[in-house]
């Protein structure tokens, strides 16, 4: 039974019903935000010709930015209506788009030469962490980087205008910890302030790089 709150249906319902919303409130932020855009930079310089994952894309704010780069980018997402506003934004870029829960990724082991999340892993329960990042760390080749952003705090919050809908909080040493327990290197933690529009909610970023095999 999925936990509560963190349903992946009445997830995937929610976001079906507000994906033109959602592109069309938060798609403009990476112009306003350096610290996102030099992380994303620094995935793509490190991805060469291989193919980089946006894991929990949404409309794929993350990913159109690095298929603009010239990166090859498949955007995975529970929402087939955010996946298709993905392609709508992006496609054009080149981005690749389709449906996929990020706990069974349907890629082969070490296929994939960087991947990021952004504003995803909050709507897993925090039980779920390691197995995720085992997940990620079973696609990434040797060497590739691992880029996460998400919700900083303790505890959990409920999404706003969304009672059945729960997120959780990290904070950037927890995130540390597990990437490193699940074989990543080079972990590093970045902080933001949150946009007027955003959720009030500090921002983490953490990147860590794929360990050789064992």
């Amino acid at each position: 039974m999925a936990s509560d709150g963190f349903d992946p249906v009445v997830l995937r319902d929610a976001y079906d019903a507000i994906a033109p919303e959602y592109a069309a409130k938060f798609g403009g932020d990476l112009d306003k935000l350096d610290l996102d855009r030099a992380l994303l930079d620094f995935v793509a310089a490190t991805a060469a010709d291989g193919l980089v994952l946006d894991l929990g894309c949404g409309p794929a704010q993350a990913g159109g930015y690095l298929a603009g780069l010239g990166t090859r980018v498949l955007g995975l997402d529970l929402s087939a209506g955010m996946t298709a506003a993905a392609l709508e934004d992006y496609g054009g870029r080149g981005l690749l788009a389709a449906r996929a829960d990020m706990r069974r990724l349907p890629l082969c082991e070490r296929s994939c030469a960087g991947a990021t999340s952004f504003y995803a892993m909050h709507h897993l329960p925090r039980g779920d962490l390691p197995a995720v990042l085992g997940e990620f760390g079973r696609v990434l080749a040797p060497g590739a980087v691992l880029l996460l952003a998400t919700h900083e705090g303790t505890g959990e919050f409920v999404a706003d205008g969304q009672p059945d809908i729960k997120g959780t909080l990290y904070t950037g040493e927890e995130l540390e910890l597990a990437l490193t327990r699940a074989g990543f290197r080079c972990v590093q933690v970045h902080r933001r302030d949150p946009l007027p529009h955003e959720r009030q909610s500090p921002r983490v970023y953490v990147t860590g790089v794929s360990g050789t095999p064992g």
